[in-house]
């Protein structure tokens, strides 16, 4: 189904990513373009697509990797996909995709279905205004999602309507970094969680993830860590391709030989 990797050389067992983004569009240029950068500057290509309500059914997700769901700035057109979309989401995901969604997806999930809503690592409890920060830290460290970020860290917050969502994280889901929530508490609620749902993965910012916190460096790097980790297979499957990889270099090495 992805092309997330390959094995370089014909043979050899070192393992190349390359991840594949479908971005549904923010209905603002600015931050579309923003994101698109973020992804070419971390080596992966994005394409920018419809709207999250536009996500029907009909849209070939078999190309990419990821799925960087963002209903923000147009938020009142509708967060959610189509009833079809939802389905192909899930769809995507179990068969190996990944899914990264920003705000106001789940503060609107509640008119989805419930296998699209059990399909998130989090629910959706409030959303606040107030202060435009928010003050993140690492709950749990990983090589990917965490990799680059300071253990704790302000951030600028874009505003349409709200700035964050309280988000709790589900049992079996793990929460990487956590939000003080506009507190003066560390961790009261998750900035970002995800899990493991049948081969793929995805992950819940509590963030709108405009412009202003794209320009941020904690955050730029959180969110395109974000993308890499919901694309990257699990540890068996690059297991059973490292073996791969080391069988055809012994047959390439054997075919000189001959």
């Amino acid at each position: 189904m992805r092309g997330f990797l390959t094995l370089a050389a014909l043979g050899c067992a070192t393992l190349v990513f390359s991840q594949n983004v479908y971005v549904t569009t923010s209905g603002n240029a600015a931050i579309d373009t923003a994101v698109l950068a973020l992804l070419t500057s971390r080596g992966m290509t994005g394409t920018i697509g419809v709207s999250a309500p536009g996500l029907n059914g009909s849209q070939d997700l078999t190309p990419f990797d990821v799925v960087y769901l963002q209903p923000n700035a147009n938020w009142a057109s509708g967060t959610n996909p189509t009833a079809a979309g939802q389905t192909a989401l899930i769809n995507f995901v179990n068969a190996g995709g990944g899914l990264v969604t920003a705000e106001w997806l789940m503060w609107g999930i509640g008119g989805a279905s419930q296998e699209f809503r059990d399909l998130m690592p989090t629910t959706y409890v409030a959303f606040r205004g107030g202060s435009a920060f928010v003050e993140g830290s690492i709950v749990t460290a990983d090589p990917i999602v965490t990799q680059g970020l300071p253990a704790t860290f302000v951030s600028p917050l874009d505003n349409f309507s709200g700035i964050e969502s309280n988000l709790v994280t589900k049992t079996g889901a793990t929460t990487f970094v956590g939000s003080n929530y506009g507190s003066s508490t560390l961790n009261t609620s998750t900035l970002l969680a995800g899990w493991q749902v049948g081969d793929g993965r995805v992950m819940n910012f509590s963030t709108l993830n405009g412009t202003s916190t794209l320009a941020d460096p904690a955050m730029n790097t959180l969110i395109g860590n974000s993308l890499k980790w919901a694309a990257v297979p699990e540890p068996m499957t690059l297991s059973v391709l490292a073996m791969a990889g080391l069988v055809l270099a012994r047959r390439k090495k054997k075919a000189v030989r001959n």
